[in-house]
C-alpha cells in the first residue's frame, strides 16, 4: 500500500491521514498453518518532523489458524499497532520514502508476524484429539482406556495404598 504524503512532504509539523487495505499475495509466509482471509485493513497518520516521517498506525487482520488441540482451521482477528519512520534516504533506521510516496506493505508485514500468537486454540474449551485413536473429543467421546500415568512409577502408587 502506497501512501502519498506530497501534500505534507514539505511542511514541517503537517499530517496526512490515511486508510486503506494491504494485500498480500498467496506466497506471503506468515507461518505453518497460518494464512490471510482477507486484505489486512490498516488506517493512521503521516506526520512530517522535517526530513523525517513519522508513521503511526493500527492494522486489523482476518486470519486462518489451525487449533493446536484439534487441529481445524479457524478465522481470528489479529489487531496490531505499527511506529514506524520514513526518510527519503532510507538506511537501517528509516524505510524509504521514494517519488513522494512511503510503502507500508513491508511495516505492515512485519508489524504483524510480530503480533501474531505463538499457539492458537479454536475456543478455550477446546477438547482436542483423543491421543490413542484420533477422535476429535468434541464432537464425540471414545472407548479409549485412558492411561493412569507412566508405568515406571507403578510401583511407587503401590506404596500410597
Amino acid at each position: 500500500m502506497m501512501i502519498d504524503i506530497s501534500n505534507i512532504i514539505k511542511l514541517e509539523g503537517a499530517k496526512e491521514s490515511f486508510e486503506g487495505e494491504v494485500v498480500f499475495s498467496e506466497e506471503t509466509d506468515f507461518g505453518e498453518n497460518i494464512r490471510l482471509a482477507k486484505p489486512v485493513r490498516v488506517q493512521g497518520v503521516m506526520e512530517n518532523l522535517g526530513g523525517v516521517f513519522d508513521f503511526h498506525a493500527q492494522g486489523e487482520a482476518d486470519m486462518v489458524f489451525q487449533c493446536a488441540r484439534c487441529l481445524k482451521e479457524f478465522t481470528k482477528t489479529v489487531t496490531f499497532s505499527m511506529d514506524e519512520r520514513f526518510s527519503k534516504e532510507g538506511n537501517e533506521e528509516y524505510l524509504k520514502i521514494e517519488h513522494n510516496k512511503a510503502d507500508i506493505t513491508d511495516a505492515v508485514y512485519m508489524n504483524l508476524l510480530l503480533n501474531l500468537p505463538q499457539r492458537v486454540l479454536c475456543s478455550e474449551q477446546c477438547k482436542g484429539l483423543c491421543s490413542s485413536c484420533g477422535v476429535d473429543r468434541n464432537l464425540s467421546q471414545c472407548d479409549c482406556k485412558k492411561e493412569e500415568g507412566d508405568p515406571r512409577f507403578a510401583v511407587l502408587k503401590n506404596l500410597l495404598k
